[in-house]
């Protein structure tokens, strides 16, 4: 049995349980550990009512309650549950009468941004989860834990018996400084007092076992983990080259992320890809006609933007030249359309400068209507967009996007990609299957390969209409992603790599 630990999960379109990637991830991990009949118990956090989920009672149906030393007392904790085939996913909260206001509150918001409550959030799960574990009489193998989020499951662990820490694995799915929480002694005093002193730790000793090797006086949940888990992992081989740049201790592996087919592939695509995509394709459209008023065509070539809206993602970088731009989505015989979609924090000043970009862009005479913006996303949308855009466009800075699975759904549904050489398309022969956006000269190159190699082929058509080239290239990229970066195989590689000891 694995004990997966993550702080976010999308079995819905509910954005209280997750943020992004990892969260989508982690629920087709759920669904592919169902799949395969995979013994596994997964373990969260209960942000908000759910009518999918029931409380976790004992055998003479009382609420099973855990005790969480939080701070300088102890939090009570109640366990939600929902099935997945014979596995479970555990989300805790602690809004119990018991409890303070302020503690019924810690796990109201997924990554708070106050930075004590959410160590207490973390202790909650992960002290609170190893406990629920056993009062549940759930045997484990193997705890899998993901980001330094989860980091104090080993602290749990460690308390009853440091050998524990040879049954525990970790994924580590960014490569940002901020993954995890970077906590002063102060801070880390504020929420560990009670629990340190009742099971006779020493706090500095404690300190110094995540102190953060390039920032001394820091304690980082991420160091804490990456150091004394028995195996560790990254989230695709680019990921784990820039890791290693960056930290030339570390002990990462590359297991690259994959997708769960049945939940992002349209059924019936593979088998006959361009008429079906062009279902899709006008499926989508329709839906950007009922969100934004604006009519796009069905016949022109429609690049899709769709992701978080954050800096390091670049989603401004098709607008640094608008007369570019303009012409390409002008241009009489082979007109472009664009579509960007997605979230952002308004509280972040990156975030709203890319706003405020987008807003000049799609009210600009010359690219009103044929540049359009969705201020939204979620699994539904995420679905739409993969399925139904010609091209998905990728723009991160190289060496920052640790794996990018939302060009794995898209290819699933021979969506071609046109993306910089990071994360898993560092892995494939890109030309074959897509285009390449090369970093030096980006900001010409993004046009250039657009109005000179993408719109060209896909504009070549038969007698018939049909564009052959590029329905080539769509069963191609099918094919690739349906046997190399799937959620069955990614399970295969945890089964194999980190789970076997």
């Amino acid at each position: 049995m694995v004990a997966y630990f993550c702080l976010e999960y999308a079995f819905d379109d509910n954005p209280d349980f997750y943020r992004g990637g990892l969260g989508v991830l982690s629920g087709d991990l759920l669904l592919q550990a169902e799949k395969d009949n995979f013994p596994l118990v997964a373990l969260g956090l209960y942000y908000s009512h759910s009518s999918e989920f029931n409380l976790v009672r004992d055998s003479d149906h009382e609420i099973v309650k855990i005790p969480v030393e939080v701070g300088d007392h102890v939090v009570a904790v109640q366990a939600w549950a929902k099935s997945f085939g014979q596995n479970q996913l555990l989300l805790l909260d602690s809004n119990l009468p018991e409890n303070s206001p302020e503690d019924r509150k810690i796990c109201q918001l997924l990554y708070d941004p106050d930075k004590l409550t959410m160590l207490k959030q973390q202790l909650i799960l992960c002290i609170g989860g190893v406990r629920l574990l056993r009062q549940l009489g759930i045997p484990v193998d193997v705890y899998h834990l993901n980001e330094g989020h989860t980091a104090m499951v080993l602290l749990e662990l460690g308390r009853e018996n440091q050998e524990l820490y040879r049954r525990t694995v970790a994924t580590k799915h960014t490569i940002f400084f901020g993954a995890g929480l970077h906590l002063t002694p102060g801070e880390l005093s504020a929420g560990l007092s009670l629990f340190l002193k009742k099971y006779g730790m020493d706090f500095a000793a404690f300190f110094k076992l995540g102190e953060h090797s390039k920032h001394p006086g820091l304690f980082s949940t991420t160091n804490f983990l990456l150091r004394h888990v028995n195996r560790a992992c990254g989230v695709s081989k680019s990921h784990v080259f820039y890791e290693k740049k960056s930290h030339s201790e570390s002990r990462l592996i590359p297991i690259t992320n994959g997708v769960f087919t049945p939940r992002w592939q349209i059924p019936d695509l593979p088998k006959n890809p361009w008429p079906v995509h062009l279902r899709q394709k006008k499926y989508l459209l329709d839906k950007v006609r009922e969100k934004t008023g604006h009519e796009l065509a069905n016949d022109k070539l429609t690049i899709v933007w769709s992701r978080r809206l954050v800096k390091y993602k670049r989603p401004e970088l098709l607008f640094n030249n608008l007369d570019q731009l303009s012409r390409i989505v002008n241009d009489s015989l082979r007109p472009v359309q664009f579509i960007i979609a997605g979230l952002t924090n308004y509280l972040n000043p990156d975030e709203s400068d890319i706003l405020n970009v987008l807003d000049r862009v799609i009210q600009h005479p010359d690219l009103s209507g044929k540049v359009v913006f969705w201020p939204d996303y979620d699994i539904t949308l995420a679905k739409i967009f993969t399925s139904g855009a010609d091209v998905l466009l990728n723009t991160p800075m190289t060496g920052l996007e640790a794996c990018g699975t939302s060009g794995m759904k898209a290819g699933l549904n021979g969506v071609l990609s046109f993306s910089v050489s990071d994360g898993w398309y560092a892995e494939v022969n890109l030309p074959d299957f897509g285009w390449v956006l090369p970093e030096e000269g980006i900001n010409t190159e993004i046009y250039r390969l657009i109005s000179e190699q993408i719109a060209p082929l896909y504009y070549q058509r038969d007698a018939s209409g049909t564009p052959v080239e590029w329905v080539v290239r769509m069963e191609k990229t099918i094919q690739l992603v349906e046997n190399n970066f799937t959620s069955e195989r990614m399970l295969k590689d945890y089964r194999e790599k980190l789970y076997s000891y």
